[in-house]
């Protein structure tokens, strides 16, 4: 065997062990080189430096808003908001009662009245929207909680009997809280609740009679935490309303008990769930100022009857998979807010439309169907209530004197009623939220007259003492004898 066939079976006999050892110095060694290399060192340093700002613009900012913009991130802090009592909604259909029709009525007059009185103090701005389903919920609750002047008040601006409300309120709510078929979407959805201050001394059967009958949900709430309040229930509202409204409540610091009705409702104009087609040319709009804009309209689809038509206004109407949207035109130079009157909104659904007619002679029977041609609009509006609810001749709630007694032993009065609304309606459909709230307070007591008697209480002798906090504890005590 020559020298080099010698060298190469050594070479096979090398353990392989040996060989991976070699890899790693090898692959070491240049780990080293790479470390000592300044060029590489700086343009390292450099992509770290970069890669480490835009982490901090991209998540700084996100975590910042998280912990600004939602106090209970991590799930509510039970010692200042904790459910009481929950609420068994209604899965199967709900007979509707013998009153409905009464209830119903009743319902369409009280909306007339409230819209009419609402669009009015709201008529400085150019778009507003109010939602009557929703007042009207937060009025229902305000009723079950109060008891003699005040609760007539309430039930007489509704214009209904309080048993004609109780036994029509549960077909009502469901009415209004719809998903979409096949799918987990919502397409209506009404919440009722009540927020009450942790050492506020309730009554457990008016709760109950909340969520039996108006499905109203309770929390427990510390008050003394104002900020965090306001800041919860403008999150919760934010919630239940799929984020269209986004409240910036300012409770006053004294309330200690909440009511809150929000309503979310979004529909499709059609069972595809495809975009209403604009129109091919372009229409004149006349805003209120008096000028005039030119734009596309949406084409409505097709619907049975002709316009209604009076001597001051002209109406007709266009409906989603759901809901049906009425639009009330002025005409002859009037205006909107002289013709949109309480009778008018009351009766838009019940408008008496002709839908067929006869040719002269021998004919065909006429069968008509109008569409309506509209533009892309959005509304809002932030309203304060109480001058609504007292020009509907709701006043005592807002005295010393009310009587909410059916909620707690405790005296209180409404020092805060707020509404807040938003709708759109585009190519896509139509999407809407309201939330009314009304917050209570304790009653101050009247001040007594008091003969005030001045003593003077002189320590001359040998005395005993006590030192101790806030809590009562005794911290020091002692006796002296000698000064």
């Amino acid at each position: 065997m020559n020298l080099d066939d010698k060298l190469k079976e050594l070479k096979e006999e090398v353990p392989k062990a040996d060989s991976s050892l070699e890899e790693k110095i090898y692959a070491r060694s240049k780990q080293k080189a790479r470390g000592r290399n300044p060029i590489f060192n700086k343009l390292t340093l450099s992509i770290c430096g970069i890669v480490l700002v835009v982490l901090i613009l991209i998540i700084g900012p996100l975590s910042f808003r998280k912990s600004t913009d939602d106090p209970f991130q991590d799930g509510p802090d039970e010692s200042i908001i904790k459910l009481l009592h929950s609420v068994e909604e209604p899965t199967e259909y709900i007979r509707p009662a013998s009153t409905q029709n009464q209830f119903y009525q009743q319902l369409g007059q009280f909306s007339g009245e409230v819209a009419k009185q609402c669009l009015d103090k709201l008529e400085s701005k150019d778009n507003v929207v109010i939602s009557p389903a929703s007042i009207f919920s937060a009025l229902a609750l305000v009723a079950e909680c109060s008891d003699g002047k005040t609760r007539r008040e309430v039930l007489d601006a509704l214009g209904m009997e309080y048993e004609v409300l109780e036994e029509n309120y549960a077909s009502f709510y469901q009415s209004l809280n719809q998903i979409e078929e096949g799918t987990n979407k919502t397409k209506g959805k009404l919440t009722n609740t009540i927020w009450l201050d942790k050492v506020f001394p309730f009554k457990e059967n008016c709760l109950s009679d909340l969520a039996i009958k108006y499905f109203c949900y309770s929390h427990s709430v510390d008050f003394q935490q104002i900020e965090y309040v306001n800041k919860y229930i403008s999150n919760f509202i934010s919630k239940q309303t799929n984020g269209l409204l986004k409240p910036e409540l300012d409770l006053p610091y004294e309330t200690i008990l909440v009511l809150l009705n929000t309503l979310y409702l979004r529909d499709a104009w059609n069972d595809r769930g495809t975009d209403l087609p604009f129109t091919q040319e372009e229409y004149k709009f006349k805003n209120s100022n008096g000028m005039i804009i030119s734009k596309q309209f949406l084409e409505g689809k097709y619907c049975g009857g002709r316009i209604f038509e009076t001597e001051t206004y002209k109406q007709f109407y266009t409906k989603t998979n759901e809901y049906t949207i009425t639009f009330v035109v002025p005409q002859n130079g009037n205006k909107i807010e002289d013709v949109f009157t309480p009778e008018v909104i009351s009766n838009v659904r019940k408008t008496k439309y002709v839908f067929s007619g006869n040719t002269e002679g021998d004919g065909p029977r006429e069968e008509y169907y109008t569409r309506c041609l509209f533009p892309e609009f959005s509304a809002d509006s932030d309203l304060d209530l109480k001058e609504i609810f007292e020009s509907l001749g709701i006043v005592d709630m807002f005295t010393p004197l009310a009587n909410f007694s059916t909620i707690s032993s405790r005296d209180l009065y409404c020092n805060y009623a707020q509404h807040f609304a938003k709708l759109i309606v585009n190519k896509k459909g139509i999407e809407g939220a309201a939330a009314t709230i009304i917050g209570m307070a304790p009653t101050s007591p009247a001040p007594e007259l008091v003969k005030e008697i001045y003593e003077d209480f002189i320590v001359d002798e040998s005395f005993g003492f006590v030192v101790s906090n806030g809590k009562g504890a005794n911290l020091f005590s002692g006796i002296i004898r000698a000064i």
